[in-house]
């Protein structure tokens, strides 16, 4: 272990939502499968927190936090859903209205998990792909103008900044 102790609040938070994560997806509650879901929730506490939850905050803030990225989760899985049907018309129309292109957005994102994670939730939209990171600048394949657009407008940079996530104090 590192200089953190294992009752570390990041740690404690991690294995219960790691936990909880287990319980849910396995919806199954006898003694092997929790005690299963416990280890594996133990080892992946150890190995994540120090990434996933990077500043010293209030335990009770961390909460607030988490709600705020679950919001974000399902704000996202609300665009994919979208970006989804967009492209499906377009690559099922007769005449396929593309116009590819390359943009570069300067975002204003504090940290490597905020940046992690906006270069991602942009792969994961249809019709954009994260091409590269320098610094604060990402490139972006689009497979029309709007999806470029889109980006431009910041919605989804400004969501993960409300997220206040990996912020050192």
């Amino acid at each position: 272990m590192t200089e953190r102790g294992i009752l570390d609040k990041r740690f404690l938070f991690s294995f219960l939502v790691f936990l909880g994560f287990w319980c849910v997806l396995s919806n199954v509650f006898d003694i092997v499968h929790l005690g299963i879901g416990f280890v594996f929730s133990l080892v992946l506490a150890y190995i994540t927190s120090p990434f996933l939850i990077k500043r010293e905050s209030s335990f009770a803030s961390l909460p607030r936090e988490a709600i705020r990225f679950l919001w974000y989760f399902w704000w996202l899985l609300i665009n994919i859903v979208k970006a989804n049907i967009d492209v499906a018309k377009i690559v099922l129309s007769p005449s396929i209205r593309i116009s590819p292109r390359i943009i570069s957005y300067e975002s204003d994102l504090d940290n490597d998990i905020e940046k992690t994670l906006f270069g991602n939730s942009i792969t994961l939209t249809p019709g954009t792909l994260t091409v590269n990171i320098e610094e604060d600048i990402f490139f972006v394949h689009c497979l029309a103008e709007r999806h470029g657009e889109e980006i431009k407008k910041g919605e989804m940079e400004k969501r993960i900044i409300d997220i206040d996530i990996g912020e050192e104090n």
